[in-house]
């Protein structure tokens, strides 16, 4: 919901760019729909996809044309109940623009909500859920594109949403509209066939989990073209999000951490180096790996770059690969740390290399946690009053360093406890709950299964078991 939140604040402020590409959105729309089939025939609802046939080539954003349909698509669908049929209709108008419908015959929609269904947290009163936010985006993505989108519906009829977006490129600005042909001619992308590009999602491993969120990154760049072509290539394994200059960045830095931030230095506003500075010297986002972009010859804001805490350099006029293969690779090792941290409670702050904000918090994190964990009403809110941080900044400030919530990490902590104590101190496993401050027993087990894959009498057996002599023939 967050990032639906910025692009509407984005699209309102006409910040938010678009990457138009003359693409079949014949093809395109099939590919959507089809992703649906299995929630259609779980729900035994009907999906179908009505067009001419043939390819119809369209200049568009896919990205934000597949959230639109995506949002359109999946509450028809949540509307629907059995039985029902929901089309997805393609087709042009006289003046060969391209109309796109989403019919359904469900619920339908009351005729004193209709005028309101595009406003931004307007909920119907509704047991299945309103349409909320991402009515809001869709109505912003299509106008960010000149189209137009319109509703009709009836109750216990069904619900007609219209899409009218514009053939060619007229209604476009020359920096909305990229070619293949162009792009690598203009910014150096010599090899679209490296290996950075064929990579597991967000450079994880094969065997990661694709449930996992992708991680955010931050642009800030004054040159839309450039920005325009840098988010192109990484909204690829990322969540992207786009500023124009170190005092819009601030703003979106508030609203969501960002897990990485590429930035230019010369900027209107605020530059480079002054953002990088508010970055690295507040708590809250010292934590942020900075990539800065600057010009070969540029050694001076390079020195103070280095000095106020920038992560990397890429120079300008740069090849995308090697960006790319630099945030992959500092995305890949922030991971790993976070990982070690979770698996090594307590942690040892020795073996990583932290900002000096960010060692000495969690230095203060380990020591209230090995003061409090005994304490049946230690939790989130005096965990963050004992780190003199908000709630809300401290949960995520936990989450960017640890991959953990405070909650989390205090359960963690308390089970691994809870094992030394049988373990080293034999302490009887019907009092060991109460010695790591969790009065419920039920609790209790069912945090240590979930954390050891098995009950903790199952565990002290086992352990019982390995420990045990082998008997004398």
């Amino acid at each position: 919901m967050i990032e639906q939140l910025v692009y509407i604040r984005k699209a309102e402020l006409t910040t938010l760019n678009l990457i138009c590409r003359n693409l079949d959105i014949t093809g395109f729309i099939e590919n959507i729909v089809e992703s649906y089939k299995w929630q259609a025939d779980e729900q035994r609802t009907e999906i179908r996809f009505i067009h001419p046939g043939g390819k119809t080539f369209l200049w568009f954003d896919p990205k934000k044309m597949e959230k639109v349909l995506h949002n359109l698509i999946s509450n028809a669908l949540k509307f629907t109940g059995s039985g029902g049929h929901v089309k997805v209709i393609l087709n042009n108008d006289e003046s060969d623009n391209i109309i796109i419908r989403v019919k359904d015959n469900g619920k339908g929609i009351a005729k004193d909500h209709i005028n309101n269904i595009f406003d931004r947290f307007y909920q119907v009163d509704d047991s299945a859920g309103g349409y909320g936010i991402g009515l809001s985006l869709t109505k912003s993505l299509i106008e960010l594109h000149k189209g137009q989108i319109s509703v009709e519906s009836k109750e216990g009829v069904g619900t007609e949403f219209t899409i009218l977006l514009r053939s060619g490129t007229d209604h476009l600005d020359e920096s909305q509209t990229f070619t293949d042909e162009i792009a690598p001619a203009i910014y150096n992308v010599n090899n679209r066939n490296n290996p950075v590009f064929n990579q597991p999602e967000s450079g994880r491993s094969a065997d990661s989990s694709q449930a996992e969120r992708k991680e955010v990154i931050l642009i800030v760049e004054d040159n839309l073209r450039m920005l325009s072509f840098i988010e192109s290539f990484l909204s690829r394994d990322y969540t992207v999000m786009t500023a124009k200059n170190g005092k819009e960045a601030l703003e979106l830095v508030d609203m969501n951490l960002p897990d990485l931030i590429i930035s230019d230095v010369m900027m209107p506003e605020m530059d480079g180096i002054a953002f990088l500075k508010k970055i690295k010297e507040d708590l809250i986002t010292c934590h942020i790996p900075v990539i800065l972009l600057t010009a070969k010859s540029d050694v001076q804001h390079r020195i103070v770059g280095l000095e106020h805490g920038a992560d990397h350099y890429v120079s300008k006029p740069f090849d995308v690969i090697l960006l790319i293969a630099e945030v992959n690779s500092i995305i890949q090792n922030r991971n790993k740390i976070k990982e070690r941290i979770r698996n090594n409670l307590p942690f040892d702050l020795t073996k990583e290399n932290f900002h000096p904000l960010d060692r000495k918090l969690l230095e203060n994190i380990k020591k209230i946690v090995e003061e409090n964990y005994n304490n049946p009403d230690f939790d989130i809110n005096l965990f963050s009053k004992k780190t003199y941080m908000n709630r809300s900044h401290f949960f995520k400030k936990m989450k960017a360093l640890t991959n953990q919530t405070p909650t989390e990490y205090i359960r963690d902590y308390r089970i691994n406890k809870a094992v030394e104590f049988i373990v080293k101190e034999k302490t009887p496993i019907s009092q060991v709950n109460f010695r790591v401050g969790i009065s419920s027993r039920s609790y209790f087990n069912k945090c240590f299964k979930a954390q050891y894959g098995v009950s903790p009498s199952e565990f002290l057996k086992k352990k019982e078991i390995i420990s045990s002599p082998p008997e004398s023939p």
